[in-house]
């Protein structure tokens, strides 16, 4: 079995007045703070007896150039951004004696700005073992539907095969029922499964997952095992313009997530009702893909390219990494070079079955960008706060679409930085009030709803940046609290009926107040301090937006209740006595 030393602690940094000082990984911090050069040392002994016969360094998330060597000796040089590298280094170990680790790294930065080390494993194997290595997966996985349901193919790589040693493929239902067990030679690492009425990874409704477990076997003693969790889905690209899972056609809404993203983001799709999430970091979190995995929600991941030719070794490794996961839907790149875009999608496709790739750009410059070919384009845009923003945003679209009939869109909008008052009536540009940021996205949305070339729509961000830096997202920094522009879009993706008051102010002092609600329901009842008002139909503002006008309040505490056919919401208002009335 293998051995994983996970070094994060005690590595030396040199210092010039030939001290030293200990630090731990993973180490992140902006390029200008970085040191030009950054050596690390480190001190291991493995035991004379260790069982072990091969091993290998495994450096994750480094941005820059890095040279190691062990006892001095030169192992390997290489240029990383955003993937994991690999090296063998079973020729430099000696067992039972006391050896030195150098790193000597040349900090580079990132289109974000930082520097990233992110930590040192080093991994022991037997000679025979599964790959441990960024060329090759230990464990393909590779589903094709066939007339009779599906069959499942898995293939093993195994270094230093021994065809006196045995694998045996297991394949478990995403109930947990073992269906078969096949054995095979080294030598010919695969296994064919045939599964007549398969469980199928439906995405929010159903996101079955099969477990496949390859286990290398030597007089009947496992000596090495790799496994992974998959599911069956054909996603597939439909000649109308949009896509479809397992054959029914599937609108894709969602919304980029900060940073690597966190568990309590994927908490706000699923009560969004979104079946999209777009991942921004330079290292995709494989537990957060994990989650995505088990949740049914889509991954569209925005590959941050340098523009450079080391970009594709790194695609082709994160591509295998990330192959695995039936989330992963999409990958993206925005470089303006046509001939980057063609390296780029030829890059995925030759790694991934079941990947689409997309191409991002302005709105303005999607003529130069779909020379590339990519499955879809990305249109970045920004409106206009004056008067014919959306007018002048629906004309450019109108022009891309004009040129590229047939081609798919992914769309998201720059949506303006707002403050987190809860209401302020008569909501102006200026305090971009929680009515004007979800009346700006509703205004959006219509204007590229409509068309059937929309295959993904983005809201933008999830959440806030922070409190006082970017407001610009659908729930704050801390994720504790939704905006209206949140609950107009979970009226807009959620196929259930569905109704939400708009926020209103806490206390008012006039007699009425308009009451504003997002739904899809066809049916509304408003109760006001327990009373229907049967005779106040909500006008219409905009697609999935009501407002029951001038709706007569008591004086101190009133209670409103919007019910529909699927739920209910009630929020409360207070009418305090105003300065200039005498009731």
């Amino acid at each position: 079995m293998r051995n994983i030393r996970n070094w994060t602690e005690n590595w030396k940094q040199p210092l010039f007045d030939d001290g030293e000082k200990n630090l731990s990984l993973p180490l992140e911090t902006p390029f200008a703070d970085a040191p030009e050069t950054l050596t690390l040392t480190r001190e291991f002994k493995l035991p004379a007896d260790e069982k072990a016969g091969v091993f290998y360094l495994e450096i994750r998330a480094l941005s820059g150039r890095c040279k190691i060597e062990i006892d001095g000796a030169p192992v390997r040089e290489f240029r990383s951004m955003f993937a994991p590298r690999v090296t063998d280094v079973t020729a430099f170990i000696k067992k039972g004696e006391a050896q030195t680790l150098t790193l000597t790294i040349t900090p580079e930065a990132r289109p974000d700005g930082m520097f990233l080390l992110g930590g040192v494993s080093l991994i022991g194997t037997g000679l025979s073992h599964f790959a441990v290595s960024d060329e090759k997966a230990p464990l393909t996985v590779r589903t094709v539907f066939t007339d009779a349901g599906v069959t499942v193919r898995l293939h093993a790589e195994i270094e230093n095969p021994n065809n006196y040693d045995v694998l045996l493929f297991r394949l478990t239902s995403p109930d947990g029922i073992l269906i078969d067990v096949k054995s095979a030679r080294p030598t010919d690492a695969n296994a064919a499964f045939d599964l007549p009425a398969p469980m199928l990874w439906e995405g929010l409704h159903a996101a079955y997952q099969y477990k496949a477990e390859v286990l290398l076997q030597r007089d009947s003693e496992m000596i090495d095992m790799t496994r992974c969790a998959f599911g069956i889905r054909d996603f597939s690209a439909a000649a109308g313009g949009f896509f479809t899972l397992n054959g029914i056609k599937l609108p894709l809404n969602g919304a980029f997530l900060r940073g690597s993203g966190t568990a309590a983001d994927l908490g706000c799709l699923t009560a969004l009702d979104a079946n999209l999430a777009g991942l921004t970091s330079f290292s995709p979190d494989e537990d957060l893909l994990d989650r995505c995995d088990s949740l049914g929600i889509l991954v569209f991941f925005k590959f941050p390219e340098t523009g450079d030719d080391a970009d594709f070794e790194e695609l082709a490794i994160l591509t295998r990494m990330l192959a695995r996961h039936p989330s992963m839907a999409f990958m993206a790149y925005e470089s303006r070079d046509p001939a980057y875009g063609k390296k780029f999608c030829a890059a995925v496709k030759n790694n991934a079955q079941y990947i689409y790739t997309v191409g991002g750009c302005d709105i303005l410059e999607a003529d130069a960008l779909s020379d590339a070919i990519p499955d879809v384009l990305l249109l970045n845009y920004a409106v206009s706060p004056e008067k014919n923003g959306f007018t002048e945003l629906k004309s450019r679209f109108e022009a891309v679409l004009e040129a590229h009939p047939n081609y798919r869109f992914a769309v998201v909008p720059k949506a303006p930085e707002c403050f987190t008052d809860r209401h302020s009536v008569g909501a102006a540009r200026p305090d971009c009030s929680q009515e004007y940021f979800s009346m700006w996205h509703a205004r959006v949305w219509e204007i590229f709803s409509t068309h059937r070339n929309t295959a993904c729509y983005f809201t933008g961000f999830l959440s806030d940046e922070s409190p006082k830096k970017d407001r610009s997202g659908l729930v704050t920094a801390d994720r504790a609290e939704q905006k209206d522009a949140f609950w107009f879009y979970k009226s807009r993706f959620s196929a259930a009926p569905y109704c939400k008051l708009a926020s209103l102010p806490a206390s008012v002092t006039g007699k009425t107040v308009d009451v504003k609600c997002y739904t899809n329901a066809l049916k509304l009842k408003l109760l006001v301090n327990g009373k229907e008002k049967k005779r106040r139909l909500p006008v219409r503002l905009s697609e999935n937006v009501y407002v029951f006008e001038k709706i007569k309040l008591k004086r101190k505490k009133n209670v409103i209740e919007l019910s529909c056919e699927n739920g209910a919401d009630t929020t409360e208002v207070f009418r305090s006595k105003s300065r200039l009335s005498k009731k």
